[in-house]
């Protein structure tokens, strides 16, 4: 991930692949992507948007949420840990969840 304000990003994407090609690397076109911070991007299970900030409009912040892919497989875990059987005392529950949520 390369953060770039008000500058072309294809410039620093060239100086990349060819710092990359000296240590014998590749950088994969397919995962390679330019995007901009307002429309937002998903890193490492982060969904991360720039947005104004709440206190000072004018002003922007980078915001973190979980991603929906990330949400989804939690979600998937938890259903698998608990399962449908709802006879199960709460403990016992909660005793399968911790280790889910704590990862």
């Amino acid at each position: 991930m390369i953060l770039i304000r008000r500058k072309a990003p294809e410039r620093y994407l060239h100086q990349l692949k060819t710092f990359l090609a000296k240590l014998r690397l590749t950088l994969s076109e397919e995962k390679s992507q330019v995007v901009s911070a307002e429309g937002g991007f998903d890193f490492l299970g982060v969904r991360l948007v720039l947005k104004p900030t709440r206190r000072d409009q004018s002003r922007k912040f980078c915001y973190g949420f979980p991603s929906p892919k990330a949400m989804k497989s939690i979600r998937h875990q938890i259903r698998t840990a608990v399962g449908r059987d709802h006879t199960k005392p709460v403990d016992v529950g909660i005793r399968y969840l911790k280790p889910v949520l704590r990862g």
